[in-house]
């Protein structure tokens, strides 16, 4: 395996580039103030779909929270970019899940190998393998299906890359990382399996095909510039790079 890629990619850039694609370039992204009342406000907008996201694959993940209630809560961080409805969502038993382009994209569970912070923490996971590269591929589709999409909408055409099992010495660490990637975009759909459980341990679809519009927040935010300007404070302009702390999205690691 490569050496490990940390968990630090901004959510940010990404959905910035993802609202540049749609806008000229003469129009940069703004940014909003985030409060904590347009946080909560933008969490209550997106409880119904991280619930439906999570009631759809019940069957396949038996152990993710359904519902999911406010008690369960960590952490939530919305995405500050103007115009741009989507979350970050961190539960009290670890559980993530990403919110954006009005779909939830993304999940990770506590027990997801392909997204340990350090090669140290590799002897949690050795196990045994009970599953085998075709089976995962298929757990994959299956799952792209449950959640009520065409695997040709969420794969395309795209080549298909499979790391795994990992090995240590002796010791099998028995998970499959699955992944499609557009060769002329970033868009990718990537599939981490529990080998030896059997199961979806994480996932990310980045595809056009899947996208709706942004949910309804009861609360209007002021942009970030207005606010600055009503408190006095001097700045630079701001841009992806100077703007709001936002919420991350991790890399997969590489074989």
């Amino acid at each position: 395996m490569k050496s490990v890629i940390l968990l630090a990619t901004l959510f940010l850039v990404q959905a910035q580039k993802e609202t540049l694609e749609a806008q000229p370039a003469a129009n940069p992204v703004q940014f909003v103030h985030v409060t904590p009342h347009y946080s909560n406000a933008v969490l209550q907008a997106l409880f119904p779909h991280f619930n439906n996201f999570v009631g759809k694959l019940k069957d396949v993940i038996p152990e993710l929270p359904n519902p999911i209630v406010p008690a369960m809560v960590k952490s939530f961080k919305p995405n500050p970019s103007a115009g741009y409805v989507g979350g970050w969502l961190v539960l009290t038993n670890g559980f993530q899940f990403w919110f954006a382009n009005g779909v939830v994209d993304s999940f990770q569970t506590p027990r997801d190998y392909i997204m340990i912070e350090s090669l140290d923490m590799a002897p949690r996971f050795y196990g045994t393998l009970r599953m085998s590269r075709d089976e995962a591929v298929t757990l994959s589709k299956q799952t792209i299906e449950k959640l009520g999409y065409r695997v040709e909408d969420v794969c395309h055409d795209w080549p298909l890359k499979i790391w795994g099992p990992g090995k240590q010495g002796t010791n099998v660490i028995p998970f499959y990382e699955v992944k499609w990637e557009d060769p002329k975009t970033d868009f990718t759909t990537r599939f981490d399996i529990d080998g030896e459980r059997r199961k979806i341990a994480g996932m990310f679809l980045s595809t056009d095909k899947i996208r709706k519009r942004n949910p309804r927040v009861s609360v209007v935010p002021e942009l970030e510039l207005d606010f600055r300007k009503r408190m006095k404070i001097s700045a630079r302009p701001l841009t992806g790079t100077n703007g709001p702390p936002t919420l991350s999205r991790p890399l997969a690691k590489q074989p």
